[in-house]
């Protein structure tokens, strides 16, 4: 499983972002390809710079000609005109519109009277539409970034001098992990946090995985003595998986209660729910009530067990979760399409296929529906799924 990790230790902006995922996967010339179909007359190019003696990338946009400034639903229309894929439109345009109801919140205006002046129409575009077809390009099953370093000091634009995080970064950042130190300067823009609110599925430390490819960003202000810098890390995730246990002992709450609880982690997301007969104090029987669940997911789950139970506290212990890498795919019995969840480990030359698990509710309807044995219609299934996957 592909994994994009996205290193904001220095501070985010969306050039830094773009020239990180540029050079991790070493293709200037596609993304120059892609941004074409834009009708933008530009030209974008990356250089190579050390900061603090490591190989950076810088990236650098000139254009040919005076860009207009530009309200959002212009540069709504120059993307969706383009010759760029649905969910590159698609994406971007989100990604637009969280930057864009930013900045009309704190300018108490509306999203449409917007310009995009204090951050350059034509970089908004390219750093946005940019970021977006090289996060296609890789195609992660998940993206993870880092806490971000907004950084601290002061930041001028058009109105004034304003305290950093300015008002936009932080309307955008609600939500975001996100820290600040002393080093005098606005570390993480605008545009910068809005592709990754549009763009990461969670925020945390790099997972375990094996690294595949690495590529670094850098702004325009960073020094040797002040290195702002995004890294990108492209992951390949093994079968072993990070969650969390959520754990209590419940003496004073009635089946019912447990039932509906378990009921609802399950619907907001928990991976398993059980409950254990136990004995606690005073020899009174009770119910430790376990649940497993991502670790992004964690604190949502545990405020619905303190809202849903007589408990007063869980504990949570992480854990490790080792997985088989799983595919649905789907048989023909009887003229009826059957599922089946196939299992596979994966091992040092090979990947093995080790579990065959049809679909009860499929195998259930079809052993009804023909009068047959609902076990029997499980083996053949099984044995249909095993033989296809051969061939």
């Amino acid at each position: 499983m592909k994994t994009l990790y996205i290193e904001a230790l220095s501070g985010i902006s969306g050039d830094m972002l773009l020239a990180s995922l540029i050079d991790a996967q070493e293709n200037l010339e596609y993304l120059k390809k892609e941004l074409s179909k834009l009708p933008l007359d530009f030209e974008i190019k990356l250089n190579e710079k050390k900061i603090s003696g490591i190989k950076t990338k810088l990236l650098q946009i000139k254009e040919n000609k005076t860009q207009p400034l530009r309200k959002k639903k212009e540069i709504e229309r120059i993307i969706m005109e383009s010759a760029l894929d649905k969910n590159i439109k698609e994406k971007s345009i989100e990604i637009l519109n969280i930057l864009g109801e930013a900045e009309a919140k704190v300018h108490a205006t509306s999203v449409e009277n917007i310009h995009f002046h204090e951050i350059g129409a034509l970089d908004t575009i390219v750093d946005i539409v940019g970021s977006v077809i090289m996060v296609e390009k890789i195609n992660p099953k998940k993206i993870i970034c880092s806490k971000i370093n907004l950084g601290s000091g002061f930041v001028e634009i058009e109105h004034g001098r304003l305290p950093v995080p300015a008002p936009a970064s932080a309307e955008i950042a609600k939500g975001m992990l996100t820290f600040s130190t002393d080093s005098g300067m606005e570390l993480a823009t605008p545009t910068g946090l809005a592709i990754i609110k549009g763009i990461a599925n969670d925020f945390g430390n790099i997972p375990t995985a094996k690294i595949k490819r690495t590529g670094y960003g850098i702004g325009t202000r960073s020094s040797d003595n002040n290195p702002n810098i995004v890294r990108t890390f492209i992951l390949e995730e093994a079968g072993d998986e990070w969650t969390t246990e959520i754990i209590t002992n419940i003496d004073d709450s009635t089946p019912e209660i447990l039932g509906y609880a378990m009921e609802k982690l399950l619907k907001e997301g928990a991976l398993d729910v059980y409950l254990t007969p136990i004995q606690m104090k005073k020899q009174r029987p009770a119910t430790k009530l376990s649940v497993i669940c991502k670790n992004k997911d964690a604190e949502k789950l545990s405020k619905i067990i303190m809202k849903e139970t007589t408990t007063t506290g869980v504990r949570m212990i992480e854990t490790k979760r080792k997985k088989l890498n799983e595919k649905i795919e789907t048989i023909t019995m009887y003229k009826k399409k059957i599922r089946v969840k196939l299992g596979f480990l994966d091992n040092e030359s090979d990947t093995e296929l080790v579990n065959v698990s049809p679909e009860f509710e499929d195998c259930k309807k079809l052993a009804q529906e023909k009068n047959i044995p609902l076990k029997l219609v499980i083996e053949e299934a099984k044995e249909k799924a095993k033989n296809s996957y051969k061939n």
